[in-house]
């Protein structure tokens, strides 16, 4: 196995979006943790935000924690938290 396979996956890049599509950004998380889960890594993921307003807003909506590494918002999910999210919101196939 390659060093960068032992990595968790890494979203990169997050935009807001208006507040009509307010949920599907939790249901775009929820989906992202799936990809990490599958390859075992419970969920696990890291992912930046783009300045200190959002960080706090992904904390608090979604659990994420910013572990003060690479950079002042980076932020990673834990596996609790990406349960938290699939349980939230239901992923099915369309």
């Amino acid at each position: 196995m390659s060093p960068l396979q032992k990595m968790p996956p890494t979203i990169q890049c997050i935009n807001s979006a208006p507040s009509k599509y307010a949920e599907a950004g939790g249901h775009l998380f929820a989906a992202a943790t799936q990809c990490p889960a599958d390859l075992g890594y419970g969920g696990y993921l890291y992912f930046d935000a783009k300045n200190t307003e959002l960080a706090e807003y992904y904390s608090r909506q979604s659990g994420a924690r910013r572990p003060g590494i690479y950079h002042q918002y980076r932020m990673d999910l834990g596996e609790a938290a990406a349960q938290g999210l699939l349980t939230k919101h239901t992923l099915q196939e369309w």
